[in-house]
């Protein structure tokens, strides 16, 4: 269920839907940014009048991690949380999944709402059920598929983030674009972000996810389609993060769109001009990142622990055509190579 906040009604909705679930605690879940620029915005605009249990982990992605799980388990034991108790992830990608993590799990499994703060969370992170933590320096490798009860989207939130910040989330939108519709895509490629983006196609992009996903839940055919740029883009966003380079989800997933482009060039499932009409419009709107020969060891090597591949295989997301992605193609090392060969020479 995805409330919005336009005309103040999602809070007001929000309001109802607590109140009728009465929990027995409720507790929410923020990192320390949110906790500056969103709380009390938040405890203000729901006005509820029982206590509420705060529980505040350190923000950014490195903290994503088993310590941060147990502290929110922790503090959730020491607030006495039982299997009725809510718990609220207000914040971006990182709280809203692993807080449903925490949740899913504490006392096998407590409900839990999401309110993300952050284009990113808002457009992908929150949607869809998929919460987990990173382990061993690789990506969401440790999480499961658990609902929300419900997620509220206030974009009024979008106002405290830096443009870098909307980038990241912006860089899904586009991603949605490019599986499902040319004509939205005609329009993103000539139109700048802060023209494009509005509250409409910030819901419109949510309708896109929320499609797949109602109609595959588990990942076993069709939600596949939206993992197109985030083979190579896990590995990249790994291996900045061992850097102690943070890059960024969105901008990571960017090159790993154009990464998957050019395979699928390479493969002959698109011709030269689609390959540089997508090129050439995801250079004009994200950042080029630079990749070094050196790093191409660790790149496969963070590839190959990917969670989406299995046998041992490389899977990655293609496109046949602009809205026409395929999942599930076996590709080997020498096509990565030979892909990543050619982005160094593109850019």
């Amino acid at each position: 269920m995805i409330i919005s906040n336009e005309h103040n009604e999602g809070y007001k909705n929000l309001h109802r839907i607590i109140e009728e679930l009465n929990p027995s605690s409720m507790t929410i879940l923020c990192d320390s940014n949110t906790k500056k620029y969103c709380l009390n915005n938040f405890l203000d605009a729901l006005q509820i009048d029982s206590r509420i249990n705060i529980i505040v982990i350190a923000a950014g992605e490195q903290n994503k991690t088993i310590d941060s799980l147990l502290y929110i388990w922790d503090n959730l034991l020491n607030y006495s949380v039982d299997r009725k108790g809510l718990l609220i992830n207000l914040g971006g990608g990182v709280i809203t999944d692993i807080g449903g993590f925490a949740a899913s799990t504490f006392k096998r499994g407590i409900k839990f709402i999401n309110v993300p703060t952050t284009l990113l969370a808002m457009v992908d992170a929150s949607i869809g059920g998929k919460n987990g933590l990173d382990y061993g320096g690789l990506k969401n490798i440790i999480g499961n598929i658990y609902l929300p009860y419900c997620t509220l989207i206030d974009t009024s939130y979008l106002d405290s983030l830096y443009n870098f910040q909307v980038l990241n989330g912006y860089a899904e939108m586009v991603k949605h674009a490019l599986i499902t519709s040319p004509d939205t895509w005609n329009i993103i490629k000539r139109t700048e972000m802060k023209d494009f983006l509005s509250y409409n196609s910030i819901l419109q992009s949510i309708e896109i996810k929320l499609s797949i996903v109602n109609n595959d839940l588990f990942e076993n055919g069709r939600r596949k389609i939206l993992n197109f740029g985030h083979t190579f883009g896990h590995s990249i966003e790994a291996l900045f993060n061992k850097q102690n380079n943070y890059l960024g989800h969105g901008i990571a997933v960017s090159v790993g769109m154009k990464v998957a482009t050019m395979i699928s060039h390479n493969l002959g499932l698109i011709s030269t001009f689609t390959k540089n009409d997508i090129l050439n419009g995801l250079n004009r709107l994200f950042l080029n990142i630079t990749i070094d020969k050196d790093d191409y060891p660790d790149l496969l090597s963070y590839m190959k622990d990917d969670k989406k591949n299995f046998s041992g295989v490389y899977r990655f997301v293609l496109l046949s055509a602009i809205g026409q992605p395929e999942f599930d193609i076996s590709v080997n090392n020498e096509q990565i190579i030979e892909a990543l060969n050619q982005y160094r020479e593109y850019y």
